[in-house]
Formats: C-alpha cells, structure tokens, sequence
C-alpha cells in the first residue's frame, strides 16, 4: 500500500504519495530516506515553509518527470529557484533552457550621426545602437 502524505506549504495543502516525492534525489528523498524524524502537526501534515505559489508543478514535476512551462515565462525564474531549492536538478536544467530559448538577440547598428545617438539614448527606436570606437567622441 503506498503511504499517502499530506504538506502544508506555505499555507496550502497538497496531498500526494511518499513514493511521488521520493522519485528523484533531492530535498523530499532526503526527508524521508533519513533517520532524523519528519516532523509534523497533529492531523500529520508536514509544514514547508516556502511559498505556495510554484508547488503544484514542482508537484507535477515529480510525478511526471516533466511540466510544460512555456506558459509560465514570465515565472519561469521563480520556478527555478524554487526547483534548487527542492533539489530538483532536471527540472532547474528545464528553467535553464526554456530561459535561454527566450533570449532573443538583439539587432546592433552604428551610430552615423548625432540624431541617431539621441533617438537611442531617448529610446525613440527599437534597435540597439552602438558607436564605434573610431567614431567621434561627445
């Protein structure tokens, strides 16, 4: 029979199985694969003092081994952080991608005139502008 668990992070009760959040090395294998005690209330619950927020995929992370976070990128650092501070490496590797897929290259051009200068430093065009460093100097 597996062993059902029952964690208040932050405030918010989750419920899943020992075998779930012992899957992968980390933070909850640790707990419970060591001989220092669990601590927990009196209806069993175990208290995770972090924010709720990210837990039901981190949640999902550890049931499935996977999550789809693409519509979560602008939280997607957020998640990672909480992912370290579970131990759970594959899916900070997952933040880590999904964080270098959405950085888009930015498009550079010289400065020809002083015009140009004052729109990029007022920001009245999209594009980044650089000067050269044979370009006359203000």
């Amino acid at each position: 029979m597996t062993t059902t668990v029952k964690l208040n992070v932050g405030g918010t009760i989750f419920q899943t199985t020992q075998t779930t959040l012992t899957k992968f090395d980390g933070f909850f294998r640790t707990m419970f694969e060591t001989p220092i005690p669990v601590p927990r209330d009196a209806s069993e619950t175990i208290f995770i003092d972090r924010d709720p927020t990210h837990f039901r995929l981190i949640l999902n992370f550890m049931r499935d081994g996977h999550v789809n976070l693409q519509k979560y990128s602008e939280d997607v650092s957020e998640i990672q952080k909480e992912a370290e501070y579970y131990l759970l490496n594959g899916l900070v590797e997952l933040c880590e991608r999904i964080q270098s897929e959405n950085q888009k290259p930015v498009e550079i051009k010289e400065l020809k005139d002083d015009r140009d200068e004052m729109n990029a430093i007022l920001g009245l065009k999209k594009e980044v502008y650089t000067r050269f460093a044979n370009s006359k100097k203000c």
